[in-house]
């Protein structure tokens, strides 16, 4: 049975750089491309972002079984660690992230990524940097959202 799970970032992020990169990169990690039919396969997630200055901070609310939250984290954590894109994306296990649920048959690995942060950047790719990652409870403002994330399917 599925749980609700939170987990938060805080990246160094230039100004002008679209804020919307980072959860692009985290939806591609956890469901294999950044535009796809719902349900997510591995995790219905939401990511909120705050920008401060050149600092941004995420706040990633998901649902998974117990079992596989560790696995969502190592996604979450590789594609926000992995601000420098170059083409040499990893998935959770260092795999290529065509390992990824959901990655169209026959993409080229890291091809999602590359097209998210393409059309997020209008071009340029991501350049941040993680500055810190770590779970979260779920607030008690967020528990409507979760319920809505455990009962997506």
């Amino acid at each position: 049975m599925r749980q609700a799970y939170a987990h938060d970032a805080v990246l160094a992020f230039p100004a002008g750089a679209d804020d919307r990169a980072p959860g692009a990169a985290v939806t591609v990690a956890l469901c294999g491309h950044w535009e796809h039919e719902p349900p997510c396969p591995l995790a219905p997630h939401h990511t909120a972002v705050t920008r401060d200055g050149d600092t941004l901070r995420l706040r990633i609310l998901y649902a998974t079984e117990p079992h596989r939250a560790a696995e969502v984290r190592r996604r979450i954590d590789n594609a926000l660690s992995g601000g420098a894109h170059d083409g040499a994306h990893r998935g959770a296990h260092g795999g290529a992230l065509d390992d990824a649920p959901g990655e169209a048959p026959g993409e080229a690995p890291g091809e999602a990524l590359d097209e998210a942060l393409g059309a997020a950047h209008d071009g340029a790719h991501g350049d941040w940097s993680l500055i810190e990652s770590a779970c979260s409870p779920v607030r008690p403002a967020e528990r409507d959202h979760a319920r809505r994330l455990l009962k997506s399917r």
